[in-house]
């Protein structure tokens, strides 16, 4: 046994959003599944959420970490600088799950990263990381950020199978393919389509041309549609998107919009898999879990470029109804076929990338 074997053990610290929102939070998904991944590899992870920055210390106290991946900004610089002082043998990261479209919504974010950066460059166990390689670059490249990548991995639990959920890993639950192509057939004999179009209301997430696309193309292939969405998230004057999604779906005779709240993440992907198909034509997007949730659901999904592990051949204009309805025709259609499970493969490619991106990152950095 080689006693000389460095100990690397990752924490990774979400803040608790006391039940606004559900269960679940996209950044908790986030960190959770590259803890999953790390674990698997045998890297020691864990993930807490804390109410506020000062919950962060005894957390650090009791696990021990190498490592502490604060995810997303919301510890005020000054605390920041706190703690990278008090626990100077930890290897702090504040990590970003934003582009600068995005940024720009949030009228802190500028500031705070340059401070951030001050800090970064005083103390050598702070480090500002993104899971966007575009932020990385523009970051530093606009003002002199040295801002590392840390990408998504996208690992979810192994759920049971069960009256609801089967297994969403398909290599270790593999579905009778006879028994699919049943349900595929009696999928499409039904007179509605469901559409999702999931995740938090906001109008970066384009989510009301996406609805008018899907109810265009309901219209030409003779269905009624349910066209799902999270009602339950509202962010960045989110509430005139969904004001106006309502009025659409109100005004549209047998098409119709459901809201469904916040829910955890083992009961959205039984919501998900009763989806005929999926959208996520965003007009920024860092990875997007709800499109990996498809992917892995076998249930075909358009998006827009801004998702770009996904195949080229699934990707919609944002700003066209008619390249959104072309691209849903598409991968209705090539679903029949099973063509549609290309996008698990891209998604497989991209996981053994940023699993390697990790392990670079926090093994060499010790």
């Amino acid at each position: 046994m080689n006693s000389n074997k460095k100990i690397v053990r990752v924490l990774f610290v979400c803040k608790k959003r006391l039940n606004q929102y559900g269960i679940s939070t996209g950044l908790l998904n986030s960190a959770r599944f590259t803890c999953n991944a790390l674990n698997k590899v045998g890297i020691e992870c864990s993930v807490v959420q804390v109410v506020d920055a000062n919950g962060i210390d005894k957390e650090v106290v009791q696990y021990k970490p190498t490592h502490v991946i604060i995810e997303a900004i919301w510890i005020a610089p000054l605390k920041m600088k706190e703690l990278t002082n008090l626990h100077k043998r930890v290897l702090w990261y504040v990590n970003i799950h934003s582009k600068i479209p995005f940024l720009a919504m949030e009228g802190m974010a500028i500031d705070w990263i340059c401070r951030y950066n001050a800090i970064s460059k005083s103390n050598s166990n702070f480090k500002l990381s993104a899971n966007s390689t575009e932020t990385v670059e523009d970051l530093n490249g606009s003002i002199d950020t040295s801002f590392v990548y840390l990408p998504n991995i996208y690992e979810p639990e192994d759920y049971q199978d069960d009256d609801e959920i089967i297994s969403i890993m398909a290599n270790k639950h593999r579905k009778d393919e006879e028994e699919e192509e049943e349900r595929e057939d009696r999928k499409r004999k039904r007179k509605t389509i469901d559409i999702g179009c999931f995740g938090a209301i906001r109008p970066l997430k384009n989510q009301l041309i996406q609805g008018a696309a899907a109810i265009i193309f309901a219209n030409d292939i003779g269905r009624n549609l349910n066209f799902h969405v999270n009602a339950g998230r509202l962010e960045q004057t989110g509430e005139n998107v969904l004001k106006n999604l309502r009025s659409m779906f109100e005004n549209n005779g047998s098409n119709a919009l459901i809201e469904h709240p916040w829910i955890s993440h083992r009961e959205f992907i039984g919501l998900i898999r009763n989806m005929d198909l999926g959208t996520q034509v965003s007009y920024t997007e860092t990875f997007n879990i709800v499109a990996a949730d498809m992917v892995y659901n076998n249930i075909p999904i358009v998006v827009s470029e801004e998702i770009n592990w996904m195949p080229k051949f699934f990707m919609a204009d944002q700003n066209s109804t008619d390249s959104i309805v072309s691209k849903m025709k598409y991968a209705w259609n090539i679903s029949k076929f099973g063509l549609h499970r290309l996008c698990k493969i891209s998604l497989n490619d991209y996981n053994k990338k940023s699993l390697d991106r990790w392990l670079d990152e926090i093994t060499c950095n010790r």
